[in-house]
């Protein structure tokens, strides 16, 4: 009889610790196939953004190609365009690279009127083993360019383009980096801005062709002395255009409720020159 008991509790024993081992097992395999099935969903998503990033990149290279005006100004670029693809989707908008001072091609002067950087710093910069610079952030990396020069100028740097500047989208700091005055680079974004005094929108003013910008600027806004000397000077070398031909296209794309990538285009003359995923 107490054979049979240790016969009975042996057989407990064994099959207790099979259960056990069925559920390490089991545990095991489930958090195997989990890890697979995230895995899968994951690389799913990224072939979807990218097919996504692809198909807005197309879309908007279509609309650019479509516009059939010799200029280009900021209510082109401002505007935040969608669109639905099935599930996925995309938005993107254009930032205008030739609104900004290409830092590879800027004159020692022009950087050292930048707020924040001056003469020394401006010379580092061109003397740099770095340059030509592929990214604005690699001026970090310079000598006397610290974090907080670095943001006060980033928006108005680019890598990219000739170094043309197109005056119907340049900000003002980087017109008063150019050598224009304050109060011309003032008069330019009023005239911009057009009656209501708000740039992008349906009744900006804008300069059709290089030629006519000081004549343009004598009738509206009055030109005196230096500033139109200094605009025949950048007119005459090619520094002051009124289209731009670098452009950078920031794509964000997009699954039902959340965001999937962002990518960032960059684009001359409509061939892709750098493509950026963060």
């Amino acid at each position: 009889m107490k054979e049979n008991h240790n016969i009975r509790g042996s057989l407990l024993v064994a099959v207790i610790w099979a259960l056990v081992i069925f559920g390490i097992l089991g545990a095991g395999l489930f958090s195997i196939t989990s890890s697979w099935l995230r895995t899968a969903k994951f690389l799913e998503e990224r072939v979807e953004s990218e097919f996504s990033a692809r198909a807005a990149f197309n879309y908007a290279l279509a609309q650019i190609n479509n516009d059939e005006t010799v200029y280009d100004t900021l209510k082109e670029f401002r505007e935040v365009k969608e669109k639905t693809l099935g599930l996925a989707g995309f938005s993107y908008t254009v930032t205008d690279e030739e609104s900004k001072l290409n830092i590879n091609t800027a004159s020692r002067e022009c950087l050292a009127r930048l707020q924040g950087l001056d003469s020394d710093t401006a010379q580092k910069i061109r003397e740099s083993t770095l340059r030509p610079y592929d990214l604005k952030e690699e001026l970090l990396f310079v000598d006397g360019v610290n974090r907080e020069a670095y943001d006060n100028i980033k928006d108005c740097i680019t890598t990219q383009g000739s170094g043309a500047v197109n005056i119907n989208t340049v900000s003002f700091p980087v017109m008063v980096a150019l050598g224009l005055s304050q109060e011309l680079a003032e008069r330019i974004v009023q005239y911009r801005a057009g009656a209501d005094g708000i740039e992008g929108d349906e009744d900006d003013g804008c300069f059709e062709n290089p030629s006519s910008v000081i004549e343009t600027l004598k009738d509206v806004t009055g030109l005196y002395g230096q500033d139109e000397s200094i605009l025949k000077v950048l007119i005459s070398q090619g520094k002051l255009v009124v289209s731009s031909e670098y452009l950078t296209l920031e794509i964000t794309t997009k699954m039902p409720g959340r965001e999937t990538g962002e990518y960032f285009v960059t684009l001359d003359n409509g061939r892709i020159k750098q493509w950026r995923e963060l």
